[in-house]
């Protein structure tokens, strides 16, 4: 069963990746109906299978990961969106709807 989520931040870079690997898929031969979340998926798990392999990641991958793990303004900035994000549903779930206004 799928585990869904209303949001989730991602990084300007890794949106733009999820975004072309979405191109990709649709692209494909034969194509394949790729939504958002499909494609991010599909990166997560080539990532995933990556890492697994005897040897894992390459060291310059695992520099690149560690160093934007690193990287406190943009933790920061990603973590800032995903809080506000979090706030603006549990102030949305309080409000009143329409049909409860009468």
């Amino acid at each position: 069963m799928a585990v869904i989520k209303k949001s989730v931040v991602l990084h300007p870079l890794i949106e733009r990746f999820v975004r072309e690997t979405q191109a990709v898929l649709i692209r494909a031969e034969p194509p394949v109906d790729a939504t958002y979340s499909a494609a991010l998926n599909f990166m997560l798990l080539g990532a995933i299978q990556e890492a697994l392999k005897p040897g894992g990641l390459s060291h310059t991958t695992r520099d690149l990961i560690w160093d934007f793990v690193h990287d406190r303004e943009a933790i920061e900035e990603l973590n800032l969106h995903d809080r506000l994000g979090s706030i603006s549903d549990a102030f949305a779930r309080l409000e009143p709807t329409a049909a409860s206004r009468g």
